[in-house]
């Protein structure tokens, strides 16, 4: 089964969006160590919404400020998850059904944690 695309740009609002550049812009922050941006599906079909988890000691709220000034609406991510450790499998790539499984039960209304 093919989930995503591998070159990390996805279409959200119409719009193509670099998971990557945005991956980047919030590493730029600081007490950011590491992050992982993701596109998920809205629940009504063929639309995408960009969430990020994010590995240090950084508020939500204070990052979503940042991204605002540095990334379009459509690009920033909805909800920003912030651990003390990015799950990882046993060959040291991020567990992406792990960090999945955090956004399935957030309520998809632009909420930051």
């Amino acid at each position: 089964m093919l989930i995503g695309r591998a070159d990390g740009i996805v279409k959200v609002g119409g719009r193509r969006v670099d998971l990557e550049a945005v991956k980047e812009c919030i590493r730029q922050f600081p007490g950011v160590r590491d992050a992982l941006v993701v596109s998920l599906p809205v629940d009504t079909g063929r639309e995408n919404q960009v969430v990020a988890v994010v590995e240090g000691r950084v508020d939500p709220g204070d990052l979503g400020r940042f991204l605002a000034e540095r990334l379009e609406p459509y690009a920033r991510p909805r909800t920003i998850k912030v651990l003390d450790k990015l799950p990882m499998t046993a060959a040291g790539k991020y567990d992406r059904k792990t960090i999945e499984q955090l956004f399935v039960s957030t309520p998809r209304n632009g909420g930051q944690e």
